[in-house]
C-alpha cells in the first residue's frame, strides 16, 4: 500500500513503522516495481495485458483513495526503508494475490 502514499509522508510513516516495530520483527511492502512495469508495458502487445500494466501503474481506481501516488522500484524504496533504520532489505517474490497475474 505504500504506492497509495504520498512520497513526502512516506519517510515519517516509515521511521513511525520502525518504531512501533517490536526488535527483531519484519516489515513487509509488497507493491508494484515501477520500473518492471514499464519494462513490460513497452514490450505488450495484448489488450488484457496493458490494461492490468496501467492498473500497476496508476492503481484500479475503484475507489476514490485506489490510486497510486507514486513509482518505487527497489532501489528508491530500500534507500528510503534503510534511511529509516531498517537494516537487512531483501528483494522477495510477490506473495499476494500479484503472484497469481
Amino acid at each position: 500500500m505504500i504506492e497509495h502514499i504520498p512520497t513526502t509522508t512516506v519517510d515519517r510513516m516509515l521511521m513511525e513503522w520502525n518504531r512501533v516495530l517490536q526488535p527483531g520483527g519484519t516489515l513487509v511492502l509488497e507493491l508494484p516495481d515501477f520500473d518492471g512495469v514499464v519494462e513490460s508495458y513497452a514490450d505488450a502487445d495484448d489488450t488484457d495485458e496493458i490494461e492490468l500494466l496501467l492498473k500497476y501503474v496508476y492503481g484500479s481506481q475503484r475507489f476514490e483513495s485506489d490510486y497510486h501516488r507514486w513509482g518505487w522500484n527497489f532501489e528508491r524504496l530500500s534507500a528510503r526503508v534503510e534511511r529509516a533504520g531498517f537494516n537487512r532489505v531483501n528483494r522477495e517474490p510477490p506473495q499476494d494475490y500479484h503472484a497469481q497475474e
